[in-house]
């Protein structure tokens, strides 16, 4: 996954940098009192400067391959420090969760964007998407707040993937001040409103292929797992509790 990312624009860890460190909650409800927020199903923050990755016990099978990889491409975005909109810093971690991988890692495509209950009326509107000020968290249902997710995944996707030399553009004027809207506009040539239908139905017919080859002398990186009792929990939920408020 982490070679997927560098490949695909060159994002990685600098050298030097600390391993990232995953936390499993096995209860949910533990996992909540972390961060307080009931819409989401993990986060990334950083402690003494390492990069933590917090999630409760999964209930579906995927987990691993949408919650870690979402989470650990924040801990990339992190380390490029870049000045982005909403829209963008969720939708890339969205679009880059779904890489699937062809046999014995040989190559790899990306197209496999967890899905969401995509009916249009449960959609937030493209244009208020793409807007300044727009955020997640205040999305008026679950389900709108989920496809919020899902609908900039599909942006970024057919940006990164079609148009990659214009996102640039696009990313560097918002940097200067210019608002995400007006860019988009700019840059584009079309509203988000106008671009946003178009793609998501070209998604839904889309065939995926492997892209590229894998880097030659790739391997697997081994994991170091620790299962810690219920004092360890609790000073990890103090910890957590700590560096949330902190932020």
């Amino acid at each position: 996954f982490r070679a997927a990312i560098i490949l695909l624009d060159g994002s990685s860890v600098p050298e030097g940098s600390p391993s990232t460190r995953v936390i499993i909650f096995g209860d949910d409800g533990i996992f909540r009192q972390t961060i307080g927020f009931e819409s989401i199903d993990g986060y990334t923050v950083g402690i003494e400067g390492v990069p933590h990755i917090v999630m409760a016990a999964p209930k579906v099978s995927d987990w691993s391959k949408v919650t870690i990889r979402h989470e650990f491409a924040h801990v990339l975005q992190g380390y490029s420090g870049d000045d982005v909109p909403q829209w963008y810093f969720e939708g890339r971690p969205e679009f880059l969760s779904g890489v699937t991988f062809g046999r014995k890692n040989t190559g790899y495509a990306f197209g496999g964007i967890p899905k969401r209950q995509t009916a249009v009326e449960h959609f937030v509107e493209w244009d208020a998407l793409v807007a300044d000020g727009f955020s997640f968290s205040a999305v008026e249902t679950s389900e709108q707040a989920s496809n919020a997710y899902f609908q900039s995944s599909l942006l970024v996707r057919h940006l990164v993937l079609e148009r990659k030399d214009e996102l640039g553009e696009y990313l560097a004027l918002y940097a200067q001040g210019v608002s995400s809207s007006e860019a988009f506009v700019s840059v584009f040539g079309e509203s988000a409103g106008e671009m946003g239908p178009r793609i998501y139905a070209q998604y839904e017919r889309d065939d995926f292929d492997d892209m590229r080859q894998f880097l030659p002398d790739l391997r697997d990186r081994a994991f170091e797992q620790t299962l810690v009792g219920s004092e360890t929990v609790a000073a990890l939920v103090d910890e957590l509790k700590r560096a949330n408020d902190g932020r």
